[in-house]
Parts: structure tokens; sequence; C-alpha cells
């Protein structure tokens, strides 16, 4: 077994997580031969999510690969995982979950946590990509969280190629998960830019359906979490919705609007 032992002075956990940012992968054949591919989903195909299809000839295999809360198929993670899979022979889907990614066009309901049915029948399609062959998930932080729960419906309604799901740092609790964010200056000030940067991309698609003004002011994740779940996401209250969350099988049936 490889042991991961950073230098001394780039132990800090915190330093790790903000200079791999910057560290784009060395090689980039994953990313030369991507190709855009757009999933219909729900009964109607009136879901679309997108990702980008990575295939080689005689491959050993498909990876499903989903990204954290706000981060996208361009993440630096994602293409650093999906390259090194790609050089070990694999074939590589980079999903970009709902409105994530710039793709707050595409479905007028917005993300959230118990989007699991459209998700689970994103993988069951990228399995079929390559018929016969073996199928992967591959799931980081919030991504981890769906790639767990992606397991369990695996257990009720099965993949037949899937392999293997594997979880990086799931944030298993999403309510303790944002109240960690907020403990943090550092990270509160980078997750609520970019939730409001996406807000402000899901108002200018649908300007008719959605009015943000009244959020652009909420200063901690947990705050902004609490009013969208309230108006957004159909769910009673936030613990209802958290709950739900973490419990898997039960969001399966939640989340086919588009």
């Amino acid at each position: 077994m490889l042991t991961f032992a950073p230098h001394l002075l780039a132990r800090n956990p915190h330093f790790q997580t903000v200079i791999s940012t910057r560290m784009p992968p060395v090689k980039a054949e994953m990313l030369a031969s991507a190709q855009e591919a757009l999933l219909s989903l729900a009964v109607d195909g009136s879901v679309k999510l997108q990702g980008f299809y990575s295939s080689q000839v005689n491959s050993k295999g498909v990876v499903l690969l989903l990204h954290g809360w706000l981060g996208s198929a361009e993440s630096t993670y994602m293409l650093a995982v999906g390259e090194a899979l790609f050089q070990e022979g694999y074939s590589v889907f980079r999903l970009n979950m709902r409105d994530h990614g710039g793709t707050a066009r595409l479905n007028q309901g917005v993300f959230h946590g118990c989007r699991l049915g459209e998700v689970f029948q994103s993988a069951r399609q990228v399995a079929n990509l390559e018929a016969g062959k073996s199928f992967f998930i591959v799931g980081f932080s919030m991504g981890g969280n769906f790639a767990l729960r992606l397991a369990w419906q695996h257990s009720q309604s099965p993949i037949v190629t899937l392999q293997h799901v594997v979880s990086v740092n799931p944030s298993v609790n999403t309510r303790q998960t944002i109240i960690e964010i907020d403990r943090s200056p550092l990270y509160r000030y980078y997750f609520l830019r970019k939730w409001h940067k996406h807000l402000l991309e899901k108002e200018a698609a649908f300007p008719n359906v959605y009015d943000f003004s009244a959020l652009k002011n909420i200063n901690t994740s947990y705050e902004l979490g609490e009013a969208t779940i309230a108006a957004y996401t159909g769910f009673p209250d936030s613990d209802s919705y958290y709950l739900l969350n973490k419990s898997g099988g039960s969001c399966i049936q939640e989340g086919w609007s588009n």
C-alpha cells in the first residue's frame, strides 16, 4: 500500500486543498478526447444533464466521476483523477450535476441534494455507453455522498455492469458539513461567493421564475441553505430535507420535475 507522506511544509490539510486547485494535471489526453454529452432523463426526457465523455478503444471499463458541491466537471480533482484513470486505460465520464458547470439553463428546477433519481439514471446511461464493460463510480465530497446513495439504489435496482463505488471524503451529514464550512472564514467566503453566483445564473436563465434578490445579503451558508430549502426545494422544512439527504433510498422518488 502506498503511504501519503507530504513534505513537512505541506502537511496542513487546508494548504493542500488550496494548492491542489492551482496545479493542473500534467497530461491532458483525457481532455483532448473529451466529447460533450447531453443526457435526457425522466420518463419524458425533460431533465437534461451535461457531461464530458472521454472514450478509448479497448478500454478497461467506464468510470463515472461526480464532483463536489459547487464544483463541476472542470474541477481540478475531477481532471486530475480522470486523467490518471484515462492513462490507466479507462474511459471517463465527468458529469455536471444540475445547475453546476454553467448548466443552470438546462432545467427550471433548482439543484438540491435529493436529486438522486436523475443522477442514478445518468449513471445507468453512462454504464450503457460501453455495454458489457465494467462500470465504476467515483464521487468526491458531495459527489461522494451521492456515490454512497447510488450504491444503495443499485442494491434495489441493479446496474448490471457496476463493479465498484468509491466515495472520497463524503459529506455524510450535510447539515453538519455546512455548519463546519461557516466556522472557517476562508471556506465560508469561498462557498458563499460561488453559491450566490450560481443563484444569479439561475435567475438569469429563468427571470420569470426566480428572484433571489432577498437572499443577496445572507452571509452564512447555513442561513442561505435554510432560505433556499424552504422556498425552492418542495420540502416542508430543513429537518426533512437533511434527513432524506443522508438516508439514501428515500430520495429516489423525488426530483424529476425539470
